[in-house]
């Protein structure tokens, strides 16, 4: 073969590599890590339209709980995720990070203790010297802390029990653990199981001693790159809560349909757990530095640490546009 043919043979591979349409990126998709039980702005958001009004494109991941939702952020496997404070508390004490909140999508006070009265507990004395299994990092670590502070219980005085919130329904469930700190609805699937089984439960609830909220994450890196979008998604969940609030009954139906959580019972709850409210407020900032002060003082990695600026980790610009 000719040295001219073999030049001519591999200018037509270029002009065929290159003539190949590139696949193209969509920069109006997002994708939001969500927990079922407080997702709900989304899936009112996605089943009205609202995401497409926006010409956004949503990919929702589900996850079991906030710190997940973080998790998947911090791995670029999404651009939003839907966390609880005490994702934050934690992750503030990390080097490394780029996490940011950019809104505060409702305040809740659902979390409780569930105790097994046949462990002999009947008061929260009672839970001196008993194994309570929390969640670490997420509000069932930052409830239990709560709840002991309150009731003058020291940390030392109970036997607590690390484990993801399905390793607490089954330990309870089993007998093996006395009481859990857990949200909904684990909460109530687990005392439900238990009364079948013929043993009493008691819950010990949040009078409004722990203000918890759950908040919108993202990282800087989202921000710099997908600001437009950001602000695309705000305006459409604005318009999500705007409905919930109009046609909460139709609200409630979808929420206890995506979260197995019965509908008389997420009813009796919705004020203090489910009802959204987007805003960005100084109480978040406070509710961090309380919480930053008790993982310094109970965990031994963070004690000569010192107290992370959570002011730098708050952006309230999406908000502020949505009420400007």
């Amino acid at each position: 073969m000719s040295k001219n043919r073999l030049i001519i043979i591999a200018i037509a591979i270029l002009i065929i590599i290159f003539s190949i349409p590139k696949p193209q990126t969509n920069n109006n998709k997002l994708k939001i890590a969500c927990t079922s039980v407080i997702c709900l702005l989304p899936y009112v958001a996605q089943e009205q339209g609202y995401f497409a009004e926006e010409g956004l494109e949503i990919e929702v991941i589900e996850t079991i709980a906030g710190k997940l939702n973080m998790d998947a952020i911090i791995a670029k496997d999404a651009d939003l995720g839907f966390l609880v404070e005490s994702n934050i508390a934690f992750i503030g004490f990390q080097k490394n990070h780029d996490i940011r909140v950019i809104a505060s999508l409702l305040k809740r006070s659902g979390d409780s203790i569930l105790a097994r009265q046949d462990k002999n507990i009947s008061k929260p004395a009672d839970l001196k010297g008993k194994k309570i299994g929390y969640f670490p990092a997420t509000t069932s670590h930052m409830f239990l802390a709560r709840f002991l502070d309150k009731h003058n219980i020291s940390w030392d005085e109970i036997e607590p029990v690390m484990l993801p919130a399905p390793s607490l329904q089954a330990g309870i469930i089993a007998g093996g653990i006395d009481a859990i700190s857990i949200w909904n609805p684990w909460n109530y699937n687990s005392k439900t199981t238990i009364n079948k089984q013929g043993v009493k439960t008691l819950n010990f609830n949040n009078t409004g001693f722990y203000p918890s909220q759950v908040i919108l994450g993202t990282s800087q890196t989202v921000i710099d790159n997908k600001s437009h979008q950001l602000h695309k998604f705000m305006r459409a969940i604005k318009k999500a809560e705007i409905y919930c609030d109009n046609n909460f009954e139709k609200a409630q139906k979808l929420l206890s349909d995506k979260s197995g959580i019965e509908l008389n019972i997420l009813k009796l709850m919705w004020d203090i757990e489910y009802k959204p409210n987007i805003s960005i407020d100084d109480d978040l900032l406070e509710i961090l530095i309380w919480e930053g002060k008790h993982i310094k003082q109970r965990n031994n990695n963070y004690k000569n640490e010192p107290l992370p600026d959570f002011e730098k980790l708050i952006n309230k610009d999406f908000v502020g546009a949505l009420n400007g």
